[in-house]
């Protein structure tokens, strides 16, 4: 638990954030600056209260926190999900509820990036959810990291998180299904994730798509690596060990996010790849699940986007990939500079997730195993 004194200085920092997030008459970048310094500074409070508490504090920069039994019984479940200017929002969470075994456990955490007079203002309408939501003109966003960032403190007491994208389809019994597949992963600290199968609005669920592993495909032109749905797992009775993880689809016990804040910096593009590495290199095992709980809407043809109204979105992608390549080490830290705690772990190395992964960042080679989704050996953290 927190102290008084620490509670009144987050809260105090909550309320501050707060009032930037709503004052226009701050530039952007103004704001994001500072709500970024609020932020770290609630969450590493949180944190260093935490890990005095719960273990030793050791001399290491990014500790990992021993993770407490998990809550497999009465678990309070957190649906994390940032949508932009995205119709498909509030079908998403009715059809969460709907098909929950267990909705009077959910509660959404939601960042609405909208228009006024073009999106609708939900504030209304959320009040039929259990809900803790964020406003923010889309003018004003910095990108989906940004957005996920600001996210992650609505985060309260819940027990498991589950990071989505903003339009989703559920299986009936979706929650319990988690819970049981994350329950059969043999690690102290296991999260789920995969490229989940599609669906087309409203309702329709194409034939013929199971839960697959989440495969290296290739490298783009600025060295990014990029992931594509690989082999099936229907026949498999367990999730599957992995190394790569999807942005849209993330389930773990709440210490996934004290201890993996989403970086605000990071644009679009290397979310998943630098997610993945920062998780593993934590003591964080990733596995796929065998059997179908959701469904993701993927071609989105009209889908409004960032980069169709901020002018300088461009900007904000290559200082994001310059970002990403310091975190992978392909380009070095400058003298004294530091990613903080969006840096990579320190409880496996880079250098193990690279052999484990079959993925060298610099070289931009891809091993067979990688191809298929497949780690070189099985290693397990037994933090």
């Amino acid at each position: 638990m927190l102290d008084s004194s620490l509670q009144m200085l987050v809260s105090q920092s909550i309320k501050t954030l707060d009032s930037i997030l709503i004052n226009e008459t701050l530039p952007a970048s103004e704001r994001a600056t500072v709500a970024f310094k609020i932020l770290e500074m609630a969450q590493t409070l949180t944190l260093t209260s935490l890990v005095s508490s719960d273990v030793s504090v050791s001399s290491a920069p990014t500790p990992s926190l021993s993770l407490p039994a998990l809550n497999f019984t009465d678990p309070k479940l957190f649906l994390h999900l940032a949508a932009y200017r995205d119709p498909e929002l509030i079908p998403t969470l009715k059809d969460a509820l709907k098909k929950a075994d267990r909705p009077e456990k959910i509660t959404f955490g939601i960042v609405w990036q909208f228009i006024p007079g073009e999106d609708e203002r939900i504030t209304e309408i959320m009040q039929e959810f259990p809900c803790k939501m964020i406003e923010i003109d889309a003018r004003q966003s910095l990108g989906v990291c940004w957005a996920r960032s600001l996210g992650q403190r609505l985060l309260q007491d819940e027990d498991f998180i589950l990071q989505l994208d903003s339009h989703h389809r559920f299986i009936k019994g979706w929650d319990s299904l988690l819970l049981q597949q994350l329950a059969q992963c043999p690690s102290p600290k296991p999260v789920l994730s995969a490229y989940t199968p599609p669906y087309i609005p409203p309702d329709e669920i194409p034939p013929g798509y199971p839960c697959t592993r989440l495969t290296a495909h290739h490298f783009d032109e600025q060295g990014i690596l990029s992931f594509i749905a690989g082999e099936s797992l229907a026949f498999y009775s367990e999730p599957q060990l992995g190394m790569f993880l999807a942005g849209g689809f993330i389930f773990a016990p709440r210490q996934f996010y004290l201890e993996l804040p989403y970086d605000p910096f990071l644009y679009f593009r290397g979310e998943e790849v630098t997610l993945a590495t920062r998780a593993w290199t934590k003591g964080w095992d990733i596995f796929y699940p065998y059997q179908i709980t959701l469904y993701h809407y993927y071609t989105r043809t009209n889908a409004k986007k960032h980069w169709e109204i901020h002018s300088e979105w461009y900007k904000l992608e290559q200082k994001s990939r310059e970002r990403i390549k310091k975190i992978l080490r392909i380009n070095p830290l400058e003298a004294g500079e530091s990613l903080e705690i969006y840096d990579i772990g320190t409880v496996r190395t880079l250098a193990d997730y690279q052999t484990f992964s079959g993925i060298n960042f610099k070289t931009q080679e891809i091993s067979e195993t990688a191809s298929k989704g497949i780690p070189t050996k099985t290693v397990i953290s037994h933090h």
